[in-house]
């Protein structure tokens, strides 16, 4: 039976290789591609190969996916121009997918317009690696409602766009783009996401996307990410969820997730972040940097339009421009900066317009500062809301190159509503401001646990009339007083190592409202290893303290006040736990010891 198995099945293999082979150019100089003239059929192929030669394509467009023909060209070895109008098409027709791939010594020049995606559902692939070289006048991918994928990878490989690039261009599908590993994506102009749509550009392992001249560019619906120490570098204007806008026919609201990380560079000649009624998150982190040039625009906006919302996490990251930030202009914007990150500006502007304006400085190790120069003031001005939040560092500095004004809030907190202090940072001293004696009034309007102890209110301490008491970390749980249970610090003791330490709280009704407390405390300021028990308990865990004692210090005024909660912490219970790897270790033998007893 194996044997007659055995014959079938090759006899099916062998009968699917020869209806399904493909073509080799056979070395003529130029033909109309929708025809089979100078293609020779190589069974051991699939698609359409062109490996060796010049070739010109004359007589109509260069089509890959439609009805009469292969769904895939593979180009290695050969020089390739489609000069006909519209140029290089993949996936026009009812072909669901539409395969072009660029290799090792691979250049396809396209006179005109290089389009996928015109049929909806369809699916159409570009590759170029290995040295593989594409140019066109004009791309534009993913035309109306197909999907497509663009991918670039390695040195020397390469896509050059002289003009408009639109990836997405009102259509409904998803465009993908990736530069990698030294690749090249290089354009004159471009477009995310006109209208509808999703595209979603990376930038990872030293690849490169360039865009030359001065016009400006737009991303309008997806994410874009640069990473591994690549660039993504815009000489204009940079614009984030433009062309949408809720309400009108056949476009909606959109949110775009931008990440900087891992020494990747973003840079542009004016960033706008927030247009229309959209929502963009950007994530600075890990050595990462967003710079701002100012070329084209003096002013970086976050949360430009009415009705936008624009959030900067800066964790570990740089933010630089080089002339102004706007934080809140007529729309929402937020300015985070924590984990060692920096924050430098000619002028900072807090709530700027009718908008709402929010810096957060998280923790003494970060680097906030205006810088004054030839062309900017250096000044800080804030009508918005400006937190100081501790960390397990502290509490970090603003440092002012020319002049400070407030007219809106000065709030000081605790970073993620609870954070482990060691004595000697409870008990330091901080400088909250560095600015001219010119300033205005420092006018701290929120400080819960905080005293301040100089003569402009710039500098606070830790305030002992909030300490709630001792917590043994292995004695059980110890009740919060009413004075204490929005605000309050205590004094731990217990093993030197990792504890965990689980919050009771009143005011949490469900576990939806737990856990959006617990996506608060991990999202918003990077509390790590956090989790929702039950209604009103949450844990966290693997808490460090190098010598067994320090401060457990809460705060959860401003999530009331943002939020519009009314939470109260009302119980803390600790417990020693061995360091991780132990810990880990220790629960490799309990499961190698309870497979052995089952397996008696």
């Amino acid at each position: 039976m194996k044997t007659r198995w055995s014959i079938f099945l090759a006899v099916v293999f062998s009968t699917i290789s020869t209806v399904w082979g493909g073509y080799l150019w056979n070395g003529a100089t130029s033909g109309a591609y929708s025809g089979t003239t100078n293609w020779t059929e190589d069974v051991s192929l699939t698609g359409k190969w062109i490996t060796s030669g010049t070739i010109t394509f004359t007589d109509n467009p260069v089509i890959i996916g439609n009805s009469a023909i292969d769904s895939q060209l593979s180009i290695e070895g050969a020089t390739v121009t489609a000069s006909a109008s519209e140029g290089l098409q993949l996936a026009n027709e009812s072909y669901k997918t539409a395969d072009l791939y660029v290799g090792a010594g691979g250049q396809v020049t396209v006179a005109t317009v290089l389009s996928t995606g015109t049929v909806t559902g369809s699916t159409s692939n570009i590759t170029v690696e290995k040295g593989g070289k594409i140019s066109a006048w004009q791309a534009t991918i993913s035309r109306e409602a197909g999907n497509t994928t663009l991918k670039i990878d390695g040195t020397g490989s390469s896509v050059t766009v002289t003009g408009y690039t639109a990836l997405g261009n009102r259509s409904t599908g998803t465009t993908t783009a990736e530069v990698l590993n030294g690749g090249l994506f290089q354009v004159g102009y471009l477009e995310g996401a006109k209208s509808a749509g999703t595209a979603n550009i990376t930038v990872s392992g030293e690849g490169s996307l360039l865009k030359a001249g001065s016009t400006t560019s737009s991303l309008n619906g997806g994410s874009l990410t640069v990473t591994d120490q690549a660039q993504a570098i815009f000489n204009g204007r940079l614009y984030f969820g433009r062309d949408f806008e809720g309400g009108t026919p056949g476009q909606t609201k959109t949110t775009i997730d931008v990440e900087v990380s891992e020494g990747g560079l973003l840079q542009a000649g004016g960033f706008w972040f927030g247009q229309r009624e959209n929502t963009i998150n950007v994530t600075i982190s890990s050595g990462g940097k967003l710079y701002d040039t100012g070329s084209s625009h003096g002013t970086m906006y976050v949360g430009d339009h009415a009705g936008s919302t624009a959030v900067i996490d800066i964790a570990g990251g740089t933010l630089q421009a080089d002339k102004n930030i706007n934080v809140g202009q007529s729309g929402n914007g937020t300015i985070r900066v924590s984990q060692g990150g920096s924050l430098t500006a000619g002028q900072i502007i807090v709530r700027a317009g009718t908008g709402k304006g929010l810096l957060e400085i998280v923790g003494k190790d970060v680097s906030v500062k205006t810088i004054a120069s030839s062309e900017t003031t250096g000044n800080f001005t804030t009508k918005g809301t400006l937190h100081f939040l501790a960390d397990s560092t502290g509490l970090g500095c603003l440092e002012v190159g020319g002049t400070y004004s407030q007219s809106g809030t000065v709030a000081l907190g605790v970073a993620g509503g609870l954070t482990c202090l060691s004595k000697s940072v409870a008990d330091a001293e901080y400088t909250l401001l560095n600015a001219a004696e010119g300033s205005s009034a420092f006018n701290i309007t929120n400080s819960s646990l905080w005293k301040t102890t100089g003569t402009n209110n710039w500098t606070v301490q830790l305030d002992e009339t909030k300490s709630a008491g001792t917590l043994s970390l292995n004695t059980g749980t110890l009740a919060i007083t009413d004075d204490y249970q929005t605000a309050g610090y205590l004094d731990f003791t217990g093993e030197g190592g990792y504890f965990n330490l689980q919050l009771s709280f009143d005011g949490l009704s469900d576990m939806n409202a737990t856990q959006e407390l617990v996506d608060w405390m991990a999202a918003t300021y990077g509390t790590e290893n956090v989790s929702a028990l039950d209604v009103g308990k949450i844990q966290l865990s693997s808490l460090f303290s190098a010598d067994g004692t320090g401060i457990l210090a809460w705060d959860w005024s401003l999530y009331n006040a943002a939020e519009t909660q009314n939470i109260s912490l009302t119980g803390l219970a600790g417990q020693n736990v061995p360091e991780p790897a132990t810990w880990g270790m220790l629960l490799l033998g309990i499961s190698f010891l309870l497979r052995r007893k089952r397996a008696r």
